[in-house]
């Protein structure tokens, strides 16, 4: 369906539902990196609603950055207008989920889940960091209660400050938000995600760099054509870790949803 990221802006919006009638009580927010597009990531999404009995939303943005205006991916335009989206009655989100389905999978009184992930590939990670910190804000200025349960960055790339800001503002909620990146090698470049977590969380459990990984482990969708392209524009993933990608992210974000991190470590508790 389309999606009215702000006020008369309307952007792409994919939809996945999960098999089964029953409505599902959780929902992820999955933002696409530099030069992607939500359906780019259609079996992630997919596998995702499944392995963790969710509601995907994977919004399209622009990736050009002279874009008149300036509603871009990297802007911090789009990070207010996706807090927006998850703050308040939703009404723009509900819009969209319905003209993808909802209400006929799930009934005329079906309503979108209250608590939500964000998860952000490469650049997208700074949607969801950006967003992330802008929801917390808006939630301690209202006295209103948090439905944010984490966030999840893959390989991400989130521009300056974004990341370390959002941790700040994080903090203010009051409860420990987990923020895991699952990320691949840079040969001597600094890992900006590693450095705010690191920093912010020291001595906890962070996340996963997959060993041999590349960019695109996470990013994985229903064209050839489309995977074959960035793969040799990005680098060809090795299938165990493509495997590994998805099978890390939808545990934690099971483990999320659960509240099965602690807080003390970052690590998920209890056994598997």
């Amino acid at each position: 369906s389309r999606l009215e990221i702000e006020d008369g802006r309307y952007v792409r919006a994919d939809w996945y539902y999960p098999e089964g009638d029953e409505a599902p009580e959780r929902l992820i927010y999955l933002q696409h990196g530099y030069l992607g597009i939500g359906p780019m990531y259609s079996y992630t999404a997919a596998w995702l609603a499944e392995r963790t009995n969710s509601i995907v939303v994977a919004p399209t943005l622009s990736s050009n950055r002279y874009v008149k205006d300036g509603f871009w991916l990297g802007d911090d335009q789009v990070y207010r207008a996706t807090a927006a989206l998850l703050l308040g009655d939703r009404d723009a989100l509900t819009a969209s989920a319905v003209a993808a389905g909802l209400a006929r999978k799930y009934g005329a009184d079906a309503a979108l889940p209250d608590r939500f992930t964000l998860v952000g590939h490469s650049l997208g990670a700074g949607v969801a960091a950006g967003a992330a910190g802008y929801y917390a804000e808006a939630v301690i200025a209202g006295g209103a209660t948090n439905h944010l349960a984490g966030i999840i960055t893959l390989d991400g790339a989130p521009p300056g400050t974004v990341l370390p800001d959002a941790l700040d503002k994080l903090e203010g909620l009051g409860a420990y938000i987990p923020v895991l990146e699952l990320g691949a090698p840079r040969d001597g470049e600094t890992r900006r995600v590693d450095e705010a977590l690191n920093g912010h969380r020291p001595g906890h459990f962070n996340g996963v760099v997959l060993d041999g990984g590349e960019h695109l482990d996470a990013m994985q969708g229903g064209s050839w054509l489309i995977q074959l392209v960035s793969y040799l524009y990005q680098g060809f993933p090795t299938e165990q870790n493509k495997s590994a990608a998805q099978t890390l992210i939808a545990g934690w974000i099971n483990d999320i949803f659960a509240g099965r991190i602690d807080s003390s470590t970052g690590a998920c508790e209890g056994v598997g």
